[in-house]
């Protein structure tokens, strides 16, 4: 738990850092990426990219080792794979956070789980922090009673970011509805 713990905090830390939310606002890019955006990756075609990309996305959701049961883990387990679910869903969704949501994260984080699960509902939805029960009735299917796992959530986090900075562009975005139909 501790090192789960560690990278969420660095996670959380990175994309709310003034130097990344300077350079991504001001450049549009990292430039650690640039030379292999301009040379080599011009060459691929853009569709092939997303493609490669959706089907790595889908062997995620149909892939019954990235799936949990709702009911398993501790209460600390659930809320950092929830806080995880939503930094995959706000970094998806933006290319840094927003210091309220980071804040909030962060304090979910570092508090002892009550038994209290209104605590992760009264969330602010339009700094990028997410709810997942008010939208889970829209996506009901399969992941029910299942919920990603760590290793899920992490390939979705590279994936975007490797579409965002490495092989597409920093607007890029997923279809990550199955995100949406877990809750605690």
């Amino acid at each position: 738990m501790i090192e789960i713990k560690k990278f969420l905090h660095d996670v959380i830390s990175t994309l709310i850092d003034a130097d990344y939310v300077i350079q991504i606002q001001k450049e549009q890019n990292l430039f650690l990426y640039e030379d292999l955006k301009n040379s080599q990756l011009s060459i691929m075609d853009r569709d092939f990219i997303e493609e490669v990309f959706l089907k790595c996305i889908s062997y995620i959701t149909k892939t019954r080792k990235y799936w949990i049961p709702e009911d398993s883990g501790n209460a600390e387990y659930k809320i950092f794979q929830q806080v995880m679910t939503w930094l995959v869903i706000s970094f998806n969704q933006s290319k840094h956070l927003c210091i309220g949501a980071a804040k909030y994260y962060l304090r979910l984080c570092n508090l002892k789980y009550d038994n209290s699960s209104t605590v992760l509902k009264n969330i602010d939805n339009s700094c990028g922090v997410y709810d997942s029960t008010s939208i889970s009735k829209k996506t009901a299917n399969k992941t029910e009673h299942y919920r990603p796992s760590f290793p899920a959530l992490f390939r979705c986090f590279m994936y975007i970011y490797e579409l965002k900075f490495i092989f597409g562009d920093i607007d890029s975005k997923f279809s990550l509805n199955f995100l949406y139909s877990h809750r605690l």
